[in-house]
């Protein structure tokens, strides 16, 4: 968005809708990055695979958006906090999802979508000055519909294809 409001005076930027979007990074790339230990998994067979899986692909990729989307880089190394003021007049819509939930599970990556914990899809620990407002929403939807169809469900299981988040991206659109 910084880019785009740099690009020319006439550009307007009328609101920012994320979905399932790692503010703070996604606990599987964290886990892929020797940042987060597989005991947060929770025992959860489905959420070991899915970190499992993320960790040989970001190998293949190294230096790839496999790291970019990492606790480490996103807060620790402070790209979140080089974007202050960008959003300072711009609408966000923030929609998280919770599929996945275990109730002693740890916060980075309970509840989460499948990829992403919801505090992070909902940057709850975003600096003010990064996001000053926002609205937050949350769905029972796992990442996608590739996360859906991995799983065995209803494409509308997605956040991305799940008809009421649809319909709040709608919202914020009209």
């Amino acid at each position: 968005i910084r880019v785009l409001q740099e690009s020319g005076p006439n550009l307007v930027i009328r609101s920012l809708t994320t979905l399932g979007t790692p503010w703070q990074g996604a606990f599987a790339a964290d886990y892929a990055a020797g940042a987060l230990d597989r005991s947060a998994s929770g025992d959860n067979e489905t959420i070991e695979t899915i970190m499992d899986k993320f960790s040989e692909l970001a190998a293949q990729h190294p230096g790839g958006a496999g790291e970019q989307v990492t606790r480490g880089y996103l807060d620790v190394q402070g790209w979140n906090d080089r974007q202050a003021g960008v959003l300072d007049d711009i609408p966000v819509t923030l929609i998280g999802g919770d599929h996945f939930t275990l109730a002693d599970g740890v916060p980075e990556v309970w509840p989460n979508d499948g990829l992403v914990a919801l505090s992070s899809a909902l940057a709850e620990g975003v600096s003010p000055a990064v996001l000053p407002t926002a609205t937050r929403l949350t769905f029972p939807n796992v990442h996608s519909i590739f996360f859906a169809e991995a799983l065995g469900l209803p494409w509308e299981k997605g956040l991305t294809w799940n008809p009421d988040a649809l319909a709040a991206v709608s919202s914020v659109i009209d």
